[in-house]
């Protein structure tokens, strides 16, 4: 059956939960990227590198934001500043509009870090208005993250702090903001620095109370339902009628 294709569950979490999404493949051409109208929309989800969005899309996507569409970047090899190949950075978004919008600055630099990272709540009172009372505490590792640098008057809601196994023991080391909020003009904003899907994503696909709290979304595609609460509510969480 083969594994699912990278991006296939935040898609299948968000149309099983009833969220309306409208969806741009990350081979589609920048010039028929123009078709897309960013003040339509409550909020938009970037998991793509900036190459396939282009300027001016970048500067509409930004400009809806200040208007009150909400923006959420997830992390990855090819977002944020991104992997570093001969000069060129996959993900591109320094300096650009998006970056404007987001609530983190962008390193000039590749800012992958690809090891194993334990989360740790920073800020309970957001992720309670972020992701209900009903939701438990993150405890989750991940596989990687994009660094960032959080931008004044945001808020750090989840951290993730580096850990190897060494010297028979597990040694834990630089610590880095992975959800962070903020606000620009009337857009609510997110920078979440792993990823929700794999291989960054690590085991929160996996989140779940017990080994029987799981839905199949898709043939072969069967998640936690924390793992679904989670994103759905981070999402709903940065749409204008919130």
């Amino acid at each position: 059956m083969g594994e699912p294709k990278r991006g296939a569950h935040i898609l299948a979490v968000l149309k099983h939960s009833g969220i309306d999404i409208d969806h741009s493949p990350i081979d589609v051409d920048p010039k028929d990227q123009l078709k897309f109208t960013p003040s339509d929309y409550d909020a938009i989800v970037i998991r793509k590198s900036y190459s396939t969005i282009g300027d001016r899309l970048a500067a509409q996507i930004r400009d809806a934001v200040k208007q009150g569409t909400g923006l959420l970047m997830t992390g990855g090899w090819s977002t944020y500043t991104g992997r570093n190949i001969d000069g060129i950075f996959a993900g591109g978004y320094k300096g650009t509009p998006i970056e404007d919008a987001l609530p983190v600055s962008l390193l000039n630099t590749d800012d992958r870090v690809n090891e194993t990272l334990y989360f740790t709540i920073n800020d309970r009172k957001s992720y309670r208005n972020i992701f209900g009372d009903d939701m438990p505490d993150y405890d989750k590792a991940a596989c990687g993250c994009n660094e960032t640098m959080p931008k004044k008057e945001s808020t750090i809601v989840l951290s993730g702090t580096q850990a190897q196994y060494k010297y028979g023991k597990v040694i834990f080391s630089a610590t880095y903001p992975v959800l962070v909020t903020g606000v620009y003009g009337k857009g609510k904003t997110a920078a979440y620095t792993s990823d929700l899907s794999p291989h960054w994503a690590g085991n929160i696909v996996d989140w779940q109370r017990d080994k029987m709290d799981r839905t199949a979304l898709a043939p072969g595609l069967e998640l936690g339902n924390l793992y679904i609460r989670f994103c759905t509510r981070l999402i709903m969480s940065l749409g204008s009628q919130n």
